[in-house]
């Protein structure tokens, strides 16, 4: 599929969460827990980078020695250097760990009250870790990382979008939706994201939706779903000046205490029987 994608100029592949079959090693993967099919998977996989000389995204699963890692790592081609003079470690530029991590399939939330369910249901909340902060792959147009559905949370959406000319990348699994409408609603709630923001998306699913959003929250580039395919599309970085992006969640804030104390209001007047003003 990579090599049918670089038949034209192409400056970046982006693949979507959890894309390899194994666990990468090598420059900020690491190394841990490997085993002989994700080293006999691994090498060719670099080799075939840099035979294609284009920078890579991908989602992955990770281990450490505290547990699982859900992230995104960036290859870059090695220079002066022959396909098969390179390992992963030479090619492996950057990696996001995940910070959102999805209640009871990823992270069991409330562990010490809920742990007794995992008698019944052994896969519930497998183990991973959280990752420490936002991240800004540098590539041919900076790339403001998140995965999956921390592209629907505005404040963790917010913090990743640091610089002025940086682009949303969102890596996306919907393959537990099967068929159904959820994968177009995780869509539709990315979406408000480039709107709040004022920034492009680029989101890269397996099932799901892939697509490109301008700022404006139009879809100007779409993959058919659930099939092999290739979304080939030309993005021109640009950062609006948003209300949300500068003041955050004070609108909405307001909005809510303005709601509240309309219902105080309401209360008062009609069971204390204070007389509206």
């Amino acid at each position: 599929l990579l090599r049918e994608g670089a038949e034209e100029k192409t400056d970046l592949f982006i693949l979507p969460e959890a894309a390899l079959p194994f666990r990468p090693w090598g420059g900020a993967a690491g190394v841990y827990k490997m085993s002989e099919q994700d080293l006999k998977m691994g090498i060719p996989f670099a080799y075939a980078v840099q035979e294609l000389g284009v920078p890579l995204v991908t989602g992955a699963v990770l281990a450490s020695e505290k547990g699982w890692f859900n992230s995104a790592l960036l290859y870059e081609p090695a220079k002066g250097k022959a396909a098969g003079e390179v390992t992963p470690n030479d090619l492996i530029r950057a990696r996001y760990d995940k910070r959102g991590l999805l209640a009871f399939g990823e992270k069991l939330p409330f562990e010490p009250i809920l742990g007794w369910l995992r008698k019944y249901l052994p896969g519930l909340g497998t183990g991973f870790e959280a990752g420490e902060g936002p991240m800004t792959f540098e590539t041919v147009v900076p790339l403001e990382m998140s995965i999956c559905y921390e592209a629907i949370l505005p404040p963790m959406t917010r913090e990743a979008v640091k610089t002025e000319k940086g682009v949303l990348l969102n890596l996306t699994n919907d393959a537990w939706f099967g068929k159904g409408d959820e994968r177009h609603q995780h869509w539709s709630l990315a979406v408000w994201r480039t709107i709040e923001n004022g920034v492009w998306l680029l989101r890269a699913t397996n099932t799901g939706r892939t697509s490109i959003v301008d700022p404006a929250g139009r879809e100007t580039a779409r993959a058919p779903e659930s099939e092999r395919a290739i979304l080939r599309a030309a993005v021109r970085p640009a950062s609006l000046p948003t209300f949300y992006r500068t003041t955050g969640h004070f609108f909405p804030t307001v909005c809510a205490l303005w709601v509240l104390s309309g219902l105080a209001l309401s209360y008062q007047r009609r069971f204390m029987g204070i007389p509206s003003p």
